[in-house]
């Protein structure tokens, strides 16, 4: 192949090749495209790829090519795009790609790089697209890249960059995507990103960030995606971010945010994600949250919550994970819940919830994790529960339930775990519970119910798997 020297075009993308790239490719003087992503390459490679003078696009991406990048691609004088991302790469990024002067897309993702930045990139005035997410990258963010005005989407993530965030980076007035989370970054958050008016997603959560939300940031009127979770940020929660109104996900928790929540996120009609968990925010859950008519994910857990639980909740009609555990919340749960059709969690745990559970919540029909255990609730079992037949768990422990267990119990054929202890429940396990062949851990009170007298019921209740219990009661789920 390597003397087809008309060659402008190799394109073998998505096809099972193995085994390393010939050296020879490199005497194909007029090739312009070289696209080998998405195989079994391995190897390095090859340096002799730095002699195609006429490269535009270079795209090596999704392959176990290993071994450093070689310095050579920085002769590539009109490359457009360089992708070595998602493979095994080490070593450090090639100074020389900074001599690269019409590129405009560089992906080097999710390898294995080390080292710093090299400030010689801050020289690719071309830039709009710069993916170094996923290394092992050390040092500084070099401020130098604030000079890069084409710079359209940002991401440094998952490194092991320090120190403070530049506020050079408030320079970028093209950029749209600026990602810089899950890094060792201190101090607090330059105000200077308020200047990034284009700017539609800003990642910065799982670092050190200290201080308050900048007021500047309510500047970002096309922001879509705010997350500074699990940093040490603290004083309130800005009322000015229910301004935010193209603002789809909003993730503060993890923080050290105080005072209330400002019925203004009530205000914000795209949001589909509300996450404020583990802070310290107090005072009632605004009433004017159940305005949010998009939103799937209410994530407030962790926070000494108080008062009533609003009923206005049960206006959210596309609401699909409800988590309010560890809170102080007191009131009875709203029936109104049971309007939440595409609820897949309810997470009330570990709070100070009293009265009856409401038989509504038996409308939740696509609900798989029901977790009210730890509360103040009494009264029955509703039977109306055992129609929730795609429920996977089920916790009522460490409540003031009184009665029978339901008979159809049985018919939860998907539950996998539940847990009825400390309560007040008596009588027999329901006979039913033998189809319930998923169900590897069971914890109930001994002294109150008693198993059936019966050897098939005895032969099932032998065979349960018994976990170790979660010293959590407030279990989360990944997508949260």
């Amino acid at each position: 192949m390597g003397n087809l020297a008309n060659l402008q075009y190799l394109i073998l993308w998505g096809n099972p090749l193995s085994g390393s790239i010939p050296p020879q490719l490199g005497n194909l003087a007029n090739l312009q495209w070289l696209i080998l992503c998405n195989s079994q390459l391995s190897g390095s490679i090859p340096p002799q790829l730095g002699n195609l003078a006429n490269l535009q696009w270079l795209i090596l991406c999704n392959s176990q090519l290993s071994g450093s990048i070689p310095p050579q691609l920085g002769n590539l004088g009109k490359l457009q795009e360089l992708d070595l991302s998602y493979s095994q790469l080490t070593g450090s990024i090639p100074p020389e790609l900074g001599n690269l002067s019409n590129l405009q897309r560089l992906y080097l993702g999710a390898n294995q790089l080390s080292r710093s930045i090299p400030l010689e990139l801050a020289r690719l005035t071309g830039l709009e697209v710069l993916y170094l997410h996923g290394n092992q990258l050390s040092g500084n963010i070099p401020a130098s890249l604030g000079d890069l005005s084409k710079l359209k989407d940002l991401q440094l993530q998952n490194n092991q960059l320090r120190g403070t965030i530049p506020p050079e980076l408030g320079n970028l007035s093209n950029l749209q995507v600026l990602s810089l989370g899950a890094n060792q970054l201190s101090g607090n958050i330059p105000p200077q990103l308020g200047s990034l008016s284009s700017l539609q997603g800003l990642w910065l959560a799982w670092n050190q960030l200290q201080g308050s939300i900048p007021p500047e940031l309510g500047n970002l009127a096309n922001l879509q995606y705010l997350s500074l979770g699990n940093n040490q940020l603290s004083g309130s929660i800005p009322a000015w971010l229910g301004n935010l109104a193209n603002l789809q996900e909003l993730e503060l928790s993890g923080n050290k945010l105080s005072g209330s929540i400002p019925s203004e996120l009530g205000n914000l009609a795209e949001l589909r994600v509300l996450n404020l968990a583990s802070n310290q925010l107090s005072g009632d859950i605004p009433r004017r949250l159940g305005n949010l008519s998009n939103l799937q994910h209410l994530i407030l857990w962790g926070n000494p919550l108080s008062g009533n639980l609003p009923p206005q909740l049960g206006n959210l009609a596309n609401l699909q994970g409800l988590i309010l555990c560890n809170t102080q919340l007191s009131s009875s749960i709203p029936p109104g819940i049971g309007n939440l059709g595409k609820l897949q969690e309810l997470d009330l745990s570990s709070s100070l919830l009293s009265g009856t559970i409401p038989p509504e919540l038996g409308n939740l029909s696509n609900l798989k994790y029901l977790y009210l255990g730890s509360n103040r609730l009494s009264g029955g079992i509703p039977p109306e529960l055992m129609g929730l037949t795609g429920l996977e768990v089920l916790y009522l422990h460490g409540n003031h339930l009184t009665g029978n267990i339901p008979e159809s119990l049985g018919a939860l054929v998907k539950l996998r775990d539940v847990q009825i202890q400390g309560n007040q429940l008596t009588g027999p396990l329901p006979q039913s519970m033998i189809n319930l062949l998923q169900l590897d851990t069971f914890f109930f009170d001994r002294g109150r119910l008693c198993m059936p007298n019966d050897p098939a019921f005895a032969a099932w209740y032998a065979g349960i798997l018994k976990k170790v219990a979660d010293a959590k009661t407030c279990r989360r789920r990944q997508n949260y």
